[in-house]
């Protein structure tokens, strides 16, 4: 083999190692995922969130507004990080829920709006996130508890430790 050959390759194979690389980059820091696609419950989904992470990353304020207008401000960063990480990615699809519920949870950097999402009107704290979108992908959506309902709205069901503390928040406001 020629030295010409041998460089080419050489060259070739740096240049798909260095594409990998970057790929594996972009995925580890721009990419989250949510896997809940296990036969047995509904609306179960394989969601992917593009350059979700940064945007969430920034939230240093979380207004929650309740039942009878209750409206709290949060701004302990253990609270904030425990509700971005549960709403970051949609884990569920379908579920045929209705948004305009009796809560709303905003998050905010600074003054400005990051994300808002409102609980559903029939189950409390099924939580809309998002729409799919072309940041925003759902695949797979398991079956639908309403065949009327279109997949692309992304949901979220809260832990029971999460739902306590926003619930105690809420009843003392």
């Amino acid at each position: 083999m020629s030295g010409a050959k041998k460089r080419r390759k050489i060259i070739a194979l740096c240049t798909c190692i260095a594409l990998l690389c970057c790929f594996l980059l972009f995925l580890v820091t721009c990419v989250s995922f949510r896997q809940t696609h296990i036969p047995g419950d509904a609306g179960e989904c394989i969601s992917l969130a593009f350059f979700e992470k940064q945007k969430m990353r920034t939230v240093n304020k979380v207004v929650l507004t309740g039942p009878k207008d209750k409206v709290v401000t949060i701004t302990d960063m253990g609270l904030i990080d425990e509700i971005v990480k549960e709403t970051m990615v949609a884990t569920h699809a379908n579920l045929g829920c209705l948004k305009g519920g009796n809560l709303r949870i905003d998050l905010f950097n600074g003054d400005q709006l990051v994300r808002s999402m409102t609980c559903a009107d029939c189950c409390e704290y099924h939580i809309h996130v998002y729409n799919a979108d072309s940041t925003h992908w759902i695949l797979f959506p398991g079956y639908s508890r309403s065949p009327s309902k279109t997949a692309n709205e992304g949901w979220v069901i809260l832990s029971k430790e999460l739902k306590h503390k926003l619930d105690a928040l809420l009843e003392e406001a």
